[in-house]
C-alpha cells in the first residue's frame, strides 16, 4: 500500500448561522474582512445565531484506506465531506488533498437536469480534467455499470432518484479518482445495485484509491472500511478501528436516548447491574461467543413470594435483541429484605459487534404484578471479531450455533 497521505485535515472548524437574514449580513461583513486581508486571527468567534457544525476536526487518510465517517444526524458528517470536496471552505484549519477527487455527496449533485445523461457524463468528465477521448474510452463502462442504457439520451430531470444515483456513482467511481467521497445517497438504490457499488468500492480500495464513506448503516461500514471516525456535535468522539467506533456509537445512542422507566407499585427496585466476564470480573467489553454474566442487586422493602425477573438486552439500532425470564426457565424467586443478589450467566454470548444496554423488569405473583421496569441500567460493548464482507464470516445481529453437513 502506498503510504503517502491523500487527505490531511488539520484542526478544521466550520460555523453556520441559524437566521437567514443574519447570515446575509454576516456574509457581507466576512467578505469585506477577507478583501481587507484581516482574517489572520486563528480562532472562531461565534456571533448571535451562529453555531459550530464542525469543531476542531483532524484526521489523515492514505492510499488504499477507507474511512467510515459515522454519527447521528446533524453531527457534521456531510459538512466535512463538502469541505473535502471544496463545495464550502472551513472557517479555521487546513485541508490538504493530493490527487483527483470523485464525489457522490447529494442526489443529483453536479448534474444539469436539462441535459441528457450522456451529456452530463461528458460535462462531469471535462470538469475533472478528462479529454473527450478519455471519456469516450470509459463511457460504455459507465453506462453499463449504471444500467440505464435505454435512458442515457433522456434528460436527467426525468430520471428517478435511483437512476440518478446509479449514474452519479458510475461517473464518480470510473474516473480513476485518487479520493472517492460517498455520502448517504447509496441508501436510495436497490439492494442489488448497492452490493455492486460496494464491490466497486472494494476494487477501488485495492487499486489504491482513498475512500471516505458517510452512512448510518453500520454493516456497510464493517463491510468496506479500514477505520472509522465518530462525530458528535461536530467534534471527534472516537477515531479508532471500525468495531471500536461502532461500539462507541451505539453506546452514545443508548446514552443520549436516556433511561426509560415504567415503575409499578411494589417493594422491589434494582439497586445495581454489573456485566462480568468469564472470570467473574466486571468489564465493559466482550467478544462474540465469549462468556459473560449479568449481576443483579435488588432492593426489597417487604417480602415478595413467587416473583419473576426479566432481563432484556437492547441495541440502539435493532431494539430488544434478547430477553431472559426466570419464569420461562421454571424458576420462582422469593425476594427477602433488604437485598437480593442474582446472576444471569451466558456461557456463549451471541451478540455481534456493537454497543448494548441492559434493562430489568421485576414482577410479583400473577400476570399483572409489575413492580419495577427500567432500561439502560448498564451497558457493554462487543468489539470483535470484525465482520468481514462477502462470505468470509457470519454476519447479522447474533451468532447462531450451527454446523454444516454434506
Amino acid at each position: 500500500m502506498n503510504e503517502e497521505r491523500v487527505i490531511k485535515v488539520e484542526h478544521v472548524s466550520k460555523k453556520f448561522c441559524r437566521s437567514f437574514k443574519q447570515s446575509l449580513w454576516y456574509g457581507l461583513k466576512d467578505l469585506v474582512r477577507d478583501m481587507a486581508a484581516r482574517n489572520g486571527v486563528n480562532e472562531i468567534r461565534l456571533r448571535p445565531y451562529e453555531f459550530l457544525a464542525v469543531d476542531d476536526v483532524s484526521f489523515e487518510l492514505k492510499h488504499g484506506e477507507c474511512l467510515g465517517l459515522i454519527g447521528r444526524n446533524g453531527a457534521g458528517k456531510s459538512t466535512v465531506l463538502k469541505m473535502l470536496n471544496g463545495l464550502i471552505r472551513p472557517d479555521m484549519g487546513q485541508i490538504t488533498i493530493r490527487g483527483r477527487v470523485g464525489a457522490l455527496i447529494e442526489l443529483g449533485t453536479g448534474f444539469n437536469p436539462l441535459l441528457s445523461g450522456r451529456e452530463n457524463v461528458y460535462v462531469n468528465g471535462a470538469i475533472l480534467g478528462f479529454s473527450k477521448r478519455e471519456i469516450d474510452a470509459r463511457f460504455d463502462e459507465i453506462v453499463a455499470f449504471a444500467e440505464i442504457a435505454d435512458f442515457i439520451d433522456a434528460p436527467v430531470q426525468g430520471y428517478s432518484s435511483g437512476m440518478r444515483v446509479r449514474l452519479g456513482f458510475a461517473v464518480a467511481a470510473h474516473i480513476e479518482p485518487h479520493l472517492l467521497l460517498v455520502d448517504e445517497v447509496l441508501a436510495v438504490g436497490d439492494v442489488g445495485f448497492r452490493m455492486k457499488c460496494f464491490q466497486r468500492i472494494l476494487s477501488l480500495k485495492e487499486q489504491g484509491t482513498a475512500i471516505v464513506l458517510v452512512t448510518h448503516q453500520m454493516p456497510d461500514v464493517s463491510r468496506v472500511c479500514t477505520r472509522a471516525v465518530l462525530l458528535d456535535h461536530g467534534r471527534i468522539a472516537a477515531d479508532d478501528s471500525v468495531p471500536s467506533c461502532i461500539a462507541v456509537y451505539d453506546h452514545l445512542l443508548l446514552t443520549q436516548a436516556g433511561k426509560l422507566s415504567e415503575h409499578g407499585k411494589g417493594p422491589l427496585r434494582v439497586k445495581s447491574v454489573a456485566v462480568l466476564n468469564g472470570a467473574g470480573i466486571p468489564c465493559r467489553s466482550i467478544r462474540t461467543g465469549g462468556e459473560m454474566a449479568i449481576d443483579l442487586l435488588i432492593e426489597c422493602s417487604a417480602p415478595v413470594s413467587n416473583g419473576r425477573i426479566r432481563v432484556y438486552i437492547e441495541s440502539a439500532r435493532y431494539g430488544v435483541v434478547a430477553g431472559f425470564s426466570t419464569a420461562a426457565a421454571g424458576i420462582e424467586v422469593d425476594f427477602r429484605p433488604p437485598t437480593n443478589r442474582l446472576r444471569l450467566c451466558l456461557p456463549n454470548a451471541p451478540f455481534k459487534v456493537g454497543g448494548y444496554s441492559i434493562g430489568v423488569g421485576l414482577f410479583g405473583a400473577g400476570p399483572t404484578g409489575l413492580m419495577f421496569n427500567q432500561s439502560g441500567l448498564a451497558a457493554f460493548e462487543v468489539t470483535e471479531p470484525t465482520i468481514e464482507p462477502f462470505g468470509y464470516s457470519n454476519d447479522g445481529i447474533v451468532e447462531v450455533e450451527h454446523r454444516w453437513e454434506r
